[in-house]
């Protein structure tokens, strides 16, 4: 087996990285290609030999064949996506439905303007329309691009204030509906982080859109997302002001189909399959209650690009 031509270049980059630096080893998920031609999704573990001195001398490497498991995986997640949009759809209906009918609505006052030469107002109307439509179609395009179907493999370098602005836009309908307030936080400078960026989007959208459920009963609702660095990893923090996790189920909360909702909320899977894609990306998520407040945290945590996935997280 060969590494596909799509990760050649990665592939070489971190053989080099391994060499020069003092790292054991590394693990990535690779796309290989069969003497067949076939494209196989494995595992693949890297490991420098060293002599006596520290001096390099061959790599060995372990290949575990992933591809149907992947296959497997993707149809789950893409199946918690389409649970997830579920969520979001009533409230996403009406965020639509708002602007596209004050365009509606405008549209008999064009005429009139134009007939009795108020240039100026027309001209404003002509914006506050396209703002509108403008925002319409940016709620539309977030939701295409989170609801279409993602490869595993599909790895992008990804802006962070861009990805947050998309999880507002779908995520304000709803918030607006239970009156949470969305706040974001972004250290400046910050890299962006090379990952899987609707699977990503995926896992926020999911921790939010549980953060606002359980914040019904509230008097202050506020779900604040946080990205920063914290000893070279990359943290994403989604918290909230709500009840909290009981104690009881912080441990049992990742597990496949524990859920604490109501029947017929939820299916248990949404947590696990987080995890899962966090792992996938050589991190974890966690989650803590908060100490003197109400509410809990999740933590994301993504290794630095070009670093061994066996590094230990923050």
């Amino acid at each position: 087996d060969l590494i596909h031509p799509s990760d050649l270049n990665e592939s070489q980059e971190d053989r080099e990285h391994l060499k020069q630096t003092p790292h054991a080893g590394y693990i990535r998920q690779r796309k290989l290609l069969t003497q067949e031609g076939n494209t196989l999704i494995a595992r693949v573990a890297v490991n420098a030999i060293r002599d006596a001195s520290g001096a390099f001398e061959y790599f060995i490497a372990q290949i575990e064949d992933l591809t149907k498991t992947r296959e497997l995986e993707n149809q789950v997640i893409q199946s918690e996506k389409m649970s997830t949009l579920g969520v979001l759809t009533s409230s996403l209906s009406h965020e639509l439905k708002t602007p596209l009918s004050g365009v509606l609505m405008s549209l008999p006052l064009i005429q009139p303007m134009l007939k009795e030469g108020k240039e100026e107002e027309l001209l404003d109307l002509l914006g506050t329309m396209q703002q509108m439509v403008a925002h319409s179609l940016d709620t539309i395009q977030s939701l295409l691009s989170f609801s279409r179907k993602s490869d595993s493999q599909d790895f992008v370098q990804c802006d962070l204030d861009k990805l947050f602005a998309e999880l507002l836009l779908l995520l304000e309908p709803m918030a607006k509906k239970l009156g949470v307030r969305l706040e974001t936080e972004v250290e400046p400078a910050l890299p962006e982080v090379h990952c899987n960026r609707t699977q990503i989007q995926q896992v926020l959208l999911n921790l939010g859109a549980n953060a606002m459920q359980a914040m019904r009963d509230g008097s202050e609702r506020v779900l604040r997302f946080s990205a920063y660095t914290k000893d070279e990893w990359l943290v994403l923090d989604v918290s909230d002001t709500g009840p909290g996790i009981e104690p009881m189920n912080l441990e049992k909360i990742f597990d496949l189909f524990y859920t604490t909702k109501e029947e017929g909320e939820g299916t248990g899977l949404g947590l696990s399959i987080s995890r899962d894609i966090i792992r996938r990306h050589g991190g974890d998520l966690t989650v803590s209650n908060h100490l003197n407040t109400k509410g809990c945290t999740f933590r994301i945590t993504l290794p630095p690009d070009g670093q061994s996935t066996s590094m230990q997280s923050p």
